[in-house]
C-alpha cells in the first residue's frame, strides 16, 4: 500500500510533508510495541484456553487422543455395576 492501512499521507498524518526520522523511527516503535502486545496477548489467550480444556478433559493428552492408562480398558456396557446396582469397591 502506498500510504500505509490507513491510505494518508505523512502531511495528513502528522502535519508535515517530510517528517525528521526520529519522528518516523518513534512511529515505527509504537506500532512494533502494540503488535508484539497483541501477539504476547494472543498467545496468552490460546494459553489460558488450553488450560481451561485440560482442567475440563483431564482423560485428553492434547494430541488429540485419549491417553489410556494401565487398566482403564475399556469395560463392555454394564459391566461396571454389579447386580443389585452397587458399584464394585
Amino acid at each position: 500500500m502506498r500510504n500505509g492501512l490507513t491510505g494518508l499521507t505523512y502531511r495528513e498524518e502528522l502535519g508535515v510533508a517530510y517528517p525528521s526520522a526520529y519522528t518516523l523511527i518513534c512511529g515505527t516503535a509504537i506500532d512494533l510495541y502494540f503488535t508484539v502486545g497483541g501477539v504476547l496477548f494472543l498467545a496468552a489467550a490460546i494459553a489460558h484456553r488450553r488450560s481451561r480444556h485440560r482442567a475440563a478433559h483431564p482423560s485428553w493428552d492434547g494430541s488429540g487422543r485419549q491417553s489410556v492408562k494401565p487398566g482403564d480398558a475399556a469395560r463392555p456396557h454394564g459391566d461396571h455395576i454389579e447386580r443389585g446396582g452397587r458399584l464394585p469397591a
